[in-house]
């Protein structure tokens, strides 16, 4: 599917989704795809960047094995977090 993205958009930045943080080994079982997500998302993303894909979403486990990042998108963890505002520092100091 990058590939086709690639060669009927050459002119579109292709962006590839290797695997959802929120699937666990169980679910993906369930799909049929290898239990490991980390190697699953590691597969995936070296396989779409090889089709042309300017760039991956992963998280941030994967990122460091791929390549590094040059954006960090955050959800859960700050969304999720009872202070938002808080966890968004913490997060941010971490990276720093």
């Amino acid at each position: 599917m990058v590939r086709a993205a690639v060669l009927q958009l050459p002119s579109t930045s292709v962006t590839a989704v290797t695997v959802l943080t929120s699937l666990n080994e169980q679910e993906l079982g369930h799909l049929g795809l290898p239990r490991d997500p980390a190697q699953l998302a590691i597969s995936l993303g070296r396989r779409a960047i090889e089709a042309g894909a300017t760039s991956i979403v992963c998280s941030p486990l994967e990122a460091a094995t791929l390549r590094r990042a040059h954006y960090v998108v955050i959800g859960r963890p700050i969304t999720h977090a009872p202070d938002p505002k808080e966890a968004a520092k913490k997060i941010r100091n971490s990276l720093l």
